[in-house]
């Protein structure tokens, strides 16, 4: 028998000694009922944590759930899950496609985007530009992409002097009539490069020589959620908490 497969990106105790995971496959985001998995001796136990990839089928249920009836595990993502870095930066992608998963059209494109970052950010040594990437990339396929190469007003690509938050793109110096617009060069040239570069041409060798921004990018990319699709990262916030705690 062929197993359906998928990354499961929430996972929450039901009733006493089940559990709800939520899983992203090729088709969209669906919800099973994983029986038994609250129970650590469980066999359903390490196929219903939140950020596995597993191979499943399952059947319909009668009135709410759909029911898991095989699993097993195909990635248990041990890399992330050893690095606190990582684990911070993979619990914020899984946190963004729960939340926006409901917008997006082109799953096949969204499952292998999100399986081959997955895999990039467990297999290499960490760096924060993979979860910018991830950011970046999936406002395209949202639909609602920045535009970097030419002017939002008249579509020149000369002379871009900066971004208008407003229009989710770039303004020349001829349409630049706002001085609120951003006009950062590096921060935006950088999330360009990260926005259209290829994941089979990125390594942590390329990734190592671009330029010490990322929390200047990262900002930029909170605005731009916030402004377009209202999204503000509940988990980022936990996190910042207890690294200031930390510190």
């Amino acid at each position: 028998m062929q197993l359906r497969e998928g990354i499961i990106v929430k996972s929450q105790k039901y009733q006493e000694n089940s559990k709800i995971i939520t899983l992203v496959n090729t088709e969209g985001l669906a919800t099973f009922l994983v029986r038994g998995a609250g129970l650590h001796k469980s066999r359903n136990f390490s196929y219903s944590q939140a950020l596995t990839k597993i191979g499943y089928d399952y059947h319909e249920g009668r009135n709410s759930f759909n029911i898991l009836t095989t699993g097993k595990v195909i990635e248990s993502y041990a890399g992330i899950k050893s690095d606190l870095n990582k684990m911070n930066d993979a619990l914020l992608i899984i946190e963004a496609t729960n939340q926006l998963g409901i917008h997006l059209s082109d799953f096949p494109t969204f499952y292998q985007f999100l399986d081959e970052i997955l895999f990039l950010l467990n297999q290499n040594p960490y760096h924060p530009y993979y979860l910018l990437i991830f950011r970046a990339k999936l406002l395209y396929l949202l639909g609602i992409g920045p535009i970097f190469s030419k002017c939002v007003d008249c579509g020149s690509r000369e002379h871009l002097v900066g971004f208008d938050f407003l229009k989710g793109g770039m303004k020349c110096s001829e349409c630049n009539f706002d001085s609120t617009i951003y006009h950062n060069q590096e921060v935006i040239q950088l999330l360009r490069l990260l926005y259209l570069i290829k994941l089979e041409n990125l390594n942590y060798e390329v990734l190592s020589e671009l330029p010490d921004l990322y929390p200047e990018a990262a900002k930029f990319l909170d605005r731009y959620y916030e402004h377009f699709l209202g999204y503000q990262s509940r988990a980022s916030k936990i996190i910042k908490k207890m690294k200031t705690s930390e510190n």
